[in-house]
């Protein structure tokens, strides 16, 4: 691998089980997105959109875990994550899963037959 070029990866998971780890080699001054698009996952996923305008359905990306912008230029190693869209709230879906969780553990006592 000549100096100026840098080994990196790009993941995508579509579901639990479905997942694409893809290893690249580009050049040294290489953006995210550049990156993303090199990969194949933009064909192999259609359902990845990092473009509309609708900020709920727009997959985010990032490396590492760390929201990075699509102009982002790549360093050597680096792990580019693309992140599917959140569907509900996380903080609504906390609530919602303790109220789940009270209405099955909650069991009202029963009158016993006074005969």
């Amino acid at each position: 691998m000549p100096d100026n070029d840098l080994a990196v990866k790009v993941v995508f998971a579509a579901a639990s089980d479905q997942y694409k780890i893809v290893d690249l080699t580009v050049p040294a001054g290489t953006t995210l997105l550049q990156a993303i698009e090199s990969s194949g996952l933009l064909s192999f996923f259609p359902e990845i959109d990092l473009f509309t305008e609708d900020l709920k359905r727009r997959n985010q990306v990032g490396i590492f875990g760390e929201l990075k912008t699509l102009d982002h230029i790549l360093s050597e190693e680096d792990r580019v994550e693309i992140y599917r869209p959140l569907h509900k709230d996380p903080m609504q879906a906390r609530k919602d899963r303790i109220q789940m969780v009270k209405k099955k553990k909650f069991k009202p006592l029963r009158a016993k037959d006074p005969a």
